[in-house]
């Protein structure tokens, strides 16, 4: 609390102590020293003498640093440098409604967002953002859940914030109503769409009936609970028992017959199919839904 009283005195130009000047990047230039000493324009402006401070923090250059600079690039001071030469980045405190503003970029249409509190540290002023992905959810009903920012005061430079809030969203996920096995190819009855008013979602849940109708699950699927589209295989273009169009392709020629699935494969996976003339047993390519390709140059 001290030093941050004497940090806003120093900004302010308090009583004996000189205004601190404002960097002008991520690095203290002769550029920068201009109007605090005339003398500094005769050496090249982009020469560089230091880093600039973090925010919150003063970074002094003392006289004798000053003197020793000009000396050497044979700049001569019009006048004698007594004082020493602050550095420090103005500080803005923190605004609920820019904040707000700026969570609410992040967030998708119809969502709300309530802040319970923010964070009272002041902070360069630069561009603000709140990545979906640094909002830790609460997993308590009625607690707010903490979500961490940072504003940008130089390309690349980030200085962290973070606020409690109450986040809400309009919402659709997919839930099981029985449990799945692995392996089991799901079906319209064994699964039902939620929709309402609720917490963010974590990212990769089915939102949709159509991102999990036909597909088979990896691991077993708890009945009453989400369905992570992780947790799903490919979706099923042909089914075990299904009769299929074998299209063979050899060179310019094609020619088609069909046949009995020996298994459930996904669009690009090779399958067994019982030809239905000859009884023969070939492996193809899944095409699409119902079509396979038998490519008999192809090795």
């Amino acid at each position: 609390m001290i030093a941050s009283l004497f940090l806003a005195l120093a900004i302010a130009g308090g009583t004996g102590t000189p205004r601190c000047l404002a960097p002008s990047g991520p690095k203290i230039v002769a550029g920068d020293l201009v109007p605090a000493v005339a003398a500094f324009a005769k050496l090249p402006p982009e020469l560089v003498l230091g880093f600039s401070p973090q925010p919150g923090v003063t970074r002094t250059l003392a006289p004798a640093e000053l003197l020793q600079w000009l000396s050497r690039h044979q700049a001569t001071p019009e006048a004698a440098i007594t004082e020493p030469v602050c550095f420090a980045w103005p500080l803005t405190q923190p605004d609920a409604s820019a904040i707000q503003a700026a969570m609410e970029e992040s967030l998708p249409p119809g969502a709300n967002v309530r802040i319970v509190e923010i964070s009272q540290f002041a902070y360069a002023p630069g561009a603000m953002s709140f990545p979906l992905t640094t909002l830790r959810q609460n997993g308590m009903a009625n607690q707010p859940s903490v979500w961490k920012g940072y504003v940008e005061y130089l390309p690349g430079a980030r200085q962290e914030i973070w606020a409690k809030v109450e986040v809400r969203v309009p919402s659709r996920r997919v839930l099981t109503t029985r449990g799945i096995r692995a392996g089991e190819v799901i079906d319209e009855s064994m699964i039902r769409l939620e929709t309402g008013d609720g917490p963010l979602l974590p990212p990769g849940l089915a939102q949709d009936p159509t991102e999990v109708v036909g597909r088979a699950a990896r691991y077993l699927l708890p009945a009453g609970g989400t369905v992570p589209l992780g947790a799903l295989d490919k979706l099923v273009a042909v089914k075990r028992g299904d009769p299929v169009r074998i299209n063979v392709v050899a060179g310019a020629a094609r020619i088609g017959m069909d046949g009995i699935a020996l298994a459930s494969a996904a669009e690009g996976d090779l399958v067994g199919v019982k030809v239905t003339d000859t009884g023969r047993t070939v492996r193809v390519r899944v095409a699409s839904v119902g079509q396979t390709v038998l490519d008999v140059g192809r090795k």
